[in-house]
């Protein structure tokens, strides 16, 4: 249900183009017909730009007497990595790796980054 093909796009909130409502961004919707959903179109494309936090590290290092009687050095961190994305891209992930060479800028809903988040902690006796 919501394809093109079967003419059921008006049940998902899509809103095509009618001669009543002619400024719509949407084409109108052809029984039976899939021209509207093809990817070849530039009704498709959006802008890719993007702003991410790959990676961020924050850590201390205790540099207290009764610490150093113990240890030579003591050290606790946490990285993250891929933390949050500032976008206005609608798919999954703007950094998005194609296929290939011929499918340059399609997602085809590619999985994002992965994000991650890493505890450490480093003891030297």
């Amino acid at each position: 249900m919501g394809g093109f093909a079967d003419n059921t796009n008006h049940l998902s909130g899509y809103k095509p183009w009618t001669p009543e409502d002619p400024n719509t961004k949407n084409p109108r919707v052809i029984y039976a017909d899939n021209r509207n959903s093809r990817f070849d179109q530039d009704r498709w494309v959006e802008k890719g730009s993007y702003f991410k936090i790959r990676q961020m590290t924050l850590g201390y290092s205790f540099d207290i007497p009764r610490v150093k009687e113990v240890f030579d050095n003591l050290r606790v961190s946490i990285t993250g990595q891929n933390l949050v994305t500032f976008t206005k891209y609608s798919g999954l992930d703007p950094e998005f790796k194609a296929p290939n060479l011929w499918v340059k800028g399609l997602d085809n809903a590619a999985y994002p980054s992965p994000k991650s988040v890493v505890f450490s902690l480093s003891v030297q006796f």
